[in-house]
């Protein structure tokens, strides 16, 4: 028998009680991941740090991340605090 994993996807411009309520409501239904996509009006990593904040299973994760917006360093600075 093959398991299936559930993930949820997010836009990044989702507000952050949105990110916590999903991520804690995913989290409690037994889905695999939460995705947030970087959007130009939302960052996906900022999204990510809210919802590691009330999660410790759900396994998080983004779609694509321009680096044209902003500096690389900065994206490492932001993955670091995951």
């Amino acid at each position: 028998m093959t398991s299936t994993r559930l993930s949820l996807g997010l836009a990044g411009s989702a507000t952050p009680e949105v990110v916590r309520a999903a991520a804690r409501a995913a989290e409690d239904a037994g889905f695999h991941a939460l995705w947030l996509n970087d959007t130009p009006a939302g960052d996906a990593l900022t999204g990510l740090v809210e919802a590691a904040s009330v999660t410790t299973r759900l396994r998080l994760a983004s779609g694509v991340i321009p680096l044209g917006g902003r500096p690389a360093g900065a994206v490492v600075a932001d993955v670091e605090r995951l």
